[in-house]
């Protein structure tokens, strides 16, 4: 015998709709637990996907505790206590509670308020993707190759063009990241360089997160470089990098990225005072070989920045960043 439940994913009613004030928060989750308790066979769960935050998170995204920098033992060791739920939280599940009891309907409709903000959405979607493009040059004749040692004080990184800067996540409201990323890109007969310089106020507050090859890399502050290998978008390598030069790579198909694929290729890092800086050398031939000039290649570049959880890359994307349909493209 099988009974069924529902369940409520409290994140989402309470702090996903960013267009909804804390009060239609609170409807949107009445609405949720009345129709859990209305289907279930008679119990209805709810849950919280990040209850408590082990690192920092900007107020946006924060969640029912604590914000703390602190590990597990310390965070129970100093006694801190946890904020409580969000104000009129309890009431909104009673009251749904009370309706089913009382065999009453809902007593409202938050539909039209939602389709309000789905086709706003939409539209600063549509507004913030579009897909970019750059051409780019070769290292000139004599000129010697970058050093890799993420300085980005080479000669070639001066007389090399910086791209667009990396733009916040499609959606996000605003063209500019609050801390700048710029890249530059070049290569010669056996490599593609890239060079990034992430400027950063608060160094203190980098997340990194792994110290082996192919560890989480990209749950902290990291960098990243989606190249295709073709003319085909979908067929693409993936190398980050953290600020202690911690390498991740994998290729795709599948999407979600081979990690047991490894190549060899080169990275270094810096730590600057407000700033720190990434050179990377990946040979051709994990790249499908050199291109011709004037061929393309589908590619983005992009940046975790932790402190403020904020997601960029050079052509804007919704989401992940392994989203072929959102690379940009470079012509040699």
């Amino acid at each position: 015998q099988v009974s069924a439940g529902m369940s409520v994913w409290s994140n989402w009613t309470m702090d996903h709709h960013t267009g909804f004030t804390h009060e239609e928060h609170l409807k949107y989750l009445e609405q949720n637990v009345y129709w859990a308790l209305y289907t279930t066979d008679e119990y209805a769960w709810m849950f919280n996907r990040a209850p408590i935050c082990w690192f920092p998170v900007p107020d946006s995204r924060r969640k029912w505790w604590r914000e703390v920098k602190h590990d597990k033992e310390e965070f129970i060791s100093k006694g801190i206590k946890p904020l409580g739920l969000p104000s009129g939280m309890t009431e909104a599940v009673e009251s749904a509670r009370r309706k089913i009891a009382e065999n009453k309907p809902l007593g409202f409709d938050l539909t039209p308020l939602m389709n309000e903000i789905r086709d706003k959405r939409e539209a600063e979607l549509k507004r913030d993707l579009f897909k970019r493009s750059a051409n780019i040059h070769k290292v000139p004749a004599g000129d010697e190759r970058p050093r890799i040692d993420g300085r980005l004080d080479d000669p070639v990184w001066k007389q090399t063009k910086p791209l667009a800067a990396l733009r916040p996540s499609a959606g996000a409201n605003r063209e500019k990241t609050e801390a700048a990323t710029i890249c530059r890109v070049t290569y010669d007969q056996e490599f593609l360089y890239v060079a990034f310089h992430c400027r950063e106020p608060e160094m203190d507050k980098l997340r990194i997160v792994g110290d082996q090859r192919d560890s989480d890399v990209y749950n902290g502050d990291a960098v990243e470089v989606l190249v295709s290998v073709s003319e085909e978008a979908s067929e693409y390598r993936h190398f980050i990098v953290n600020p202690k030069n911690v390498q991740w790579d994998g290729k795709a198909p599948p999407p979600s990225n081979d990690r047991l694929w490894d190549a060899e290729w080169s990275s270094a890092v810096q730590r600057e005072k407000e700033a720190w800086t990434v050179e990377m050398a990946i040979p051709w031939n994990v790249l499908g070989g050199r291109p011709e000039p004037g061929s393309q290649r589908y590619v983005n570049l992009c940046r975790n920045r932790r402190p403020v959880g904020e997601l960029s890359s050079w052509s804007p994307v919704t989401g992940s960043f392994q989203d072929p349909e959102r690379f940009g493209t470079w012509v040699f």
